[in-house]
């Protein structure tokens, strides 16, 4: 009997679930998807190395798949945590080793888990003005109260973080921690200066308190000098969390977290056994080995000229909108668009998508909703340039005729 069948059953009462479930009801489909897809940050997918990640896939079967039989450890596969330790140390300045990395499916799964060591119901995270929507849902679920902090193009202002901080201990409230994309934010762009992250881990040392730097992104820069990440200035209170999905393929749900010891132990804890597919451990690791750096140069010489692409066609379908605004990235998969005062992308969405045009509108995006009716994330990374133009142009339509 299939799943569609039954027609009643003790799941039909909405008191069985969990009362921090989201309370929008998930769709189970696939996403849809449209030939102008602006709407999920997909990569190019013929940028993706398949030869390279089936002979990869080869080399570790041939090698070592009689370890698939196995159990392996619990943090993931060790050869590749020793080489993203190394690989943190060069790059971003962690104090770091084997032991204070664990493999987890995905960067938002490294973030789920420091949220269940982290979090009671009602433990208040401050996070940017607008962020990623699974990380918010992640947050509800745990029955946190995300508060967003006012941001400009170089990230969180330290006054409002300080401000939200002292209003939540007024309220007898307790602030758990600071959450933040710091670079190629999503959905904003921006990096977080240096100066910034320095004023936001001494606001956290001050008052205790963890900071949680998803740098999911890093890797994907194509203009512009690396920042020193937070992890590197503050050890003791940063947690780092790390994706090579974004880089190599995001079905390989592979990222990582680095941090403290006694966090990782509770990691452990949570996680109980549940590691990471070892396949996809090895598959990723024979990968990242044998020419993880030129892969990442190749693919972000693509993504530099779709998102030259993109704010071109805005800079031509988009300058008869008096007041509207967008960004431009020096790295990342999203545009940041702001229209005038009466535009709702809200509204506009579904109307973009019965002409094939898939756009991210930006309320959703604001931890408490307040605040983005006039905005959307554009990602740039699926469609070819010329696929953008027509697009862009057909979303000026769209709204033009709104």
């Amino acid at each position: 009997m299939s799943s569609a069948s039954v027609t009643s059953s003790v799941f039909e009462k909405s008191s069985i679930f969990a009362r921090s479930l989201p309370t929008e009801i998930g769709h189970r489909a696939p996403h849809p998807r449209g030939r102008y897809d602006f709407g999920i940050a997909y990569p190019d997918p013929d940028s993706l190395p398949l030869a390279d990640l089936a002979g990869a896939t080869a080399r570790a079967l041939e090698q070592e798949g009689r370890d698939l039989a196995l159990y392996l450890h619990p943090q993931g596969d060790e050869q590749l945590r020793a080489w993203t330790a190394d690989r943190l140390v060069r790059r971003r300045g962690l104090s770091t080793d084997l032991d204070g990395v664990y493999l987890t499916e995905g960067s938002l799964r490294a973030v789920y888990d420091v949220s269940a060591v982290l979090l009671d119901p009602g433990d208040v995270i401050l996070a940017e003005q607008f962020t990623y929507r699974g990380t918010l849902n992640i947050f509800r679920r745990f029955g946190a109260d995300v508060r967003p902090i006012p941001c400009d193009d170089d990230g969180m202002l330290p006054e409002q973080v300080d401000a939200a901080i002292a209003r939540a201990v007024a309220e007898g409230r307790t602030v758990k921690m600071i959450y933040s994309i710091p670079t190629f934010q999503n959905p904003l762009g921006w990096v977080m200066s240096l100066e910034r992250r320095r004023a936001l881990v001494e606001i956290a040392r001050s008052h205790h308190l963890p900071i949680l730097e998803d740098d999911c992104y890093v890797d994907l820069r194509y203009e512009g000098d690396e920042v020193a990440s937070m992890s590197s200035m503050a050890p003791e209170c940063v947690v780092y969390v790390g994706s090579y999905s974004k880089v190599i393929a995001p079905g390989m749900r592979m990222g990582y977290l680095a941090g403290p010891a006694a966090l990782l132990d509770r990691v452990a804890a949570v996680r109980d056994g549940a590691g990471v597919n070892p396949y996809a451990a090895m598959t990723v690791r024979h990968f990242v080995t044998q020419g993880l750096e030129e892969h990442i140069e190749a693919a972000n010489a693509v993504l530099a000229a779709r998102r030259d692409a993109m704010v071109e066609a805005l800079d031509e379908y988009f300058a008869l909108f008096d007041g509207a605004t967008w960004s431009r990235p020096q790295g990342g998969l999203f545009i940041w668009l702001q229209m005038p005062e009466g535009v709702d992308m809200q509204a506009v969405a579904p109307r973009a998508a019965e002409h094939e045009v898939l756009v991210l509108p930006g309320a959703p995006l604001s931890p408490d909703g307040s605040e983005g009716a006039g905005c959307a994330r554009l990602c740039f990374g699926y469609c070819a340039p010329n696929e953008i133009r027509e697009g862009i142009g057909i979303l000026a339509r769209v709204i033009a005729n709104q």
